[in-house]
């Protein structure tokens, strides 16, 4: 009879790991789940954040090009503004960087101009005013 007890106890128990066992391994798949649900939707936040991103950096970088290019005919520092604008879209087009680079070299080249016409020239003397 006192085996009997023991027996009962175990198989009790057995049946008490195994039940829990079976509810830690639902668990188990419901975080599984979850997380497949966590990762897609960071997923999703990460793609729709990058998406935000590059509309503002293009509506942004437009305005400020577009105003550059309107003070090419009304007054304005277009010379600046326009790089500006290109850079502000060079951060998340290709197209901008390209642009920008073309601009860039076209600035180098203009100064270059303007400094070898600065060596070249000799300086001018200046003559004391003739008495009359």
């Amino acid at each position: 009879m006192f085996h009997m007890v023991w027996i009962v106890l175990l198989v009790a128990v057995v049946t008490l790991i195994l039940l829990n066992f079976g509810a830690f391994r639902r668990k188990i798949q419901a975080l599984k789940i979850q997380g497949a649900l966590v990762e897609e939707l960071e997923h999703l936040a990460s793609a729709t954040y990058k998406q935000a991103r590059r509309i503002v950096i293009l509506v942004v970088g437009s305005t400020v090009l577009l105003g550059g290019i309107v003070m090419i005919f009304l007054p304005g520092p277009s010379i600046l503004v326009i790089p500006l604008g290109l850079s502000i879209l060079a951060i998340e087009f290709a197209w901008a960087r390209l642009w920008l680079r073309r601009v860039k070299k076209t600035i180098k080249k203009i100064q270059q101009k303007f400094h070898l016409k600065k060596q070249v020239q000799p300086p001018q003397r200046v003559s004391p005013p003739k008495e009359v």
